[in-house]
């Protein structure tokens, strides 16, 4: 789901594409190894509690994992523009 944010004027049009997002994942996917054959493994690598957590991703679940990581993405974008609109309407 690919939402234009900066077309986003008020707070309520923000915390409903927020909701909209169901599954999200912190980290990046990548690939931690090929194979002899040239098969690719997967992983997540996200950072917790202050370390790199690396957690191995199945073929099956590569393209869910992938949309869950850009969902997180998208969620960070919609909650610096929410921040973006609140300060706006501070006066100082």
């Amino acid at each position: 789901m690919i939402i234009d944010i900066k077309d986003m004027q008020t707070q309520e049009e923000i915390l409903a594409a927020m909701a909209e997002i169901r599954v999200m994942a912190k980290g990046k996917v990548t690939v931690s190894r090929r194979s002899k054959t040239g098969r690719a493994y997967h992983s997540l690598q996200a950072r917790k509690n202050g370390r790199n957590e690396t957690r191995y991703v199945p073929e099956a679940k590569l393209a869910a994992v992938r949309a869950a990581t850009a969902n997180y993405r998208q969620f960070m974008a919609l909650v610096q523009r929410y921040v973006e609109l609140c300060e706006s309407r501070l006066d100082l």
